[in-house]
């Protein structure tokens, strides 16, 4: 009998390594070591920007306009948010306001995070963040980049909103759809985030707003006269349009 438990002892002992898979004895160990060997996930890793035209030129001009007297409201985003800076009416639209605008032309989530990350809010005390971020991780097939996935991008969304409470823990943040757009395929993949973005508010110090509708006509189609021939960016009437919708909401946040 003794001789039995031995053999069958030994049995065991020998086919213990593929009860894991590969090793029994470590199995944690391996998975460690698997998830160190994956890429860092590019939407929550913070990189400059690749367009030379605004970095470093635009972020150190927006380092100085920060220091230059309190503001009451920081708006973070992309081109769509840039490029309420070359609109005329801007100072009349936000006449009681005192604004840094903070959108970068082509930012993506790991473009803010850098820009956070090195500098952009230290100094400013904003009473409210506005944030819309994402319509450029959505393009179709760009220079070998193709569209980030949604969770990806909420992702990035949510890194980039503990960075600004960081900074600004007694700042409310503001997070906004993002705007419809003309190609179908980019659109739909703009909805399925958009459905995703009022999760990450929790109404007491970030708060989801969707004010879309202003761009779309009675088709559900966006509004021709608003904007440009590519059909992302705002014409002139576009941003008049969004500064209406937008100065309630200000509002009602407390500016």
């Amino acid at each position: 009998m003794n001789g039995i438990k031995i053999f069958l002892s030994l049995i065991i002992l020998s086919s213990g390594s593929n009860l894991w898979g590969q090793n029994s004895v470590q199995p944690n160990k391996d998975r460690k070591k698997d998830a160190l060997n994956q890429p860092k996930l590019s939407t929550i890793t913070p990189v400059p920007s690749g367009l030379k035209k605004f970095m470093p030129s635009r972020h150190n001009q927006k380092l100085e306009e920060a220091k230059t007297g309190d503001f009451d409201l920081v708006m973070i985003g992309d081109s769509i948010t840039h490029t309420w800076d070359s609109q005329k009416d801007f100072k009349k639209i936000f006449r009681n306001i005192r604004v840094l605008n903070l959108g970068f032309a082509g930012d993506r989530t790991q473009n803010v995070l850098w820009r956070i990350q090195n500098g952009a809010l230290d100094n400013v005390s904003p009473k409210l963040v506005t944030l819309m971020i994402g319509t450029n991780h959505l393009h179709n097939l760009r220079k070998n980049h193709h569209p980030d996935e949604t969770a990806d991008i909420l992702l990035g969304i949510e890194e980039v909103i503990k960075e600004i409470q960081a900074r600004l823990p007694d700042a409310k943040i503001i997070v906004f759809s993002v705007f419809p757009r003309k190609n179908p395929t980019e659109y739909g993949r703009v909805k399925a985030l958009n459905k995703e973005l009022p999760k990450i508010a929790d109404d007491r110090q970030i708060f989801h707003e969707d004010i879309n509708e202003v761009f779309l006509d009675q088709s559900g189609q966006i509004s021709k006269n608003l904007y440009l021939r590519d059909g992302l960016h705002l014409t002139e009437k576009g941003y008049a349009v969004w500064g209406k919708a937008l100065l309630p909401i200000l509002k009602k946040y407390g500016l």
